[in-house]
């Protein structure tokens, strides 16, 4: 009843995926969030962040349209950091939206 609520206010559920894709900018892979990254939507940004992988080590998560994140997001950002980083890349996060920004200065 809660999630058909939110709907009914204009508020999509969190377990609809958001929509996250990937561009190849000058050898790095950006991947794009936008809206809710959180427990419902994590595999497929995992998947698209291993896809980017085998193509360079080198990712930026372009987090200006993302709306939340959860702490699986979190944890997301932190493991695909890490494989970047023993792949001899890293990731860089790019111009977090206000309510992710607020969020990022807590952890």
């Amino acid at each position: 009843v809660r999630k058909w609520w939110a709907m009914r206010r204009g508020f999509a559920p969190s377990v609809v995926v958001p929509k996250a894709d990937m561009a190849l900018i000058d050898g790095a892979a950006v991947l794009r969030i936008d809206g809710r990254l959180d427990a419902g939507g994590v595999a497929v940004f995992m998947g698209q962040a291993e896809h980017a992988l085998r193509v360079t080590s080198r990712l930026v998560a372009d987090l200006s349209q993302a709306t939340f994140l959860d702490s699986t997001a979190l944890g997301a950002l932190v493991a695909v950091t890490k494989k970047a980083r023993d792949a001899g890349g890293d990731l860089v996060l790019s111009a977090p939206s206000q309510p992710v920004r607020r969020l990022l200065a807590l952890v």
